[in-house]
């Protein structure tokens, strides 16, 4: 799939109202800039991951800096209905030269009780603790 520059982007402002009306505003902490610069600066652990990013390389950013602090087994992914995308950030020659271990398997794509369902995939953490092979 195709983005234009400036597809999708938006004022932090219109973030938090999104987040007040449908979420719970008081729980997040808003971070503006690149997930590339933003992420590592970012400590803690995480117990569950939601990516929304659209792009492959935003999407990379969030599993190298997020994924080695994730402490449980669900890192979810909401595109997984484009399969160019999901090949990419699967990519094993990636995952090992990358994050050190092999890919971890994705689940629940193009299925589920919902509409959206067609676009969400949990990547489990638990069965990609295999080391990359040499």
């Amino acid at each position: 799939y195709t983005f234009r520059r400036g597809d999708f982007c938006s004022t932090l402002d219109d973030v938090i109202r999104n987040v007040r009306d449908f979420g719970e505003v008081d729980a997040c902490q808003f971070i503006p800039g690149w997930f590339s610069a933003t992420l590592p600066k970012i400590r803690g652990s995480i117990a569950l991951a939601l990516m929304d990013v659209d792009l492959v390389e935003s999407a990379r950013d969030c599993l190298k800096y997020l994924w080695p602090r994730l402490t449980g087994p669900h890192f979810f992914t909401h595109e997984a209905i484009h399969q160019t995308y999901m090949d990419a950030i699967l990519d094993g020659k990636w995952w090992r030269e990358t994050m050190g271990c092999e890919p971890p398997v994705a689940l629940g794509a193009a299925s589920g009780l919902h509409a959206a369902a067609d676009c969400l995939a949990v990547l489990v953490h638990s069965m990609a603790a295999s080391p990359a092979s040499s």
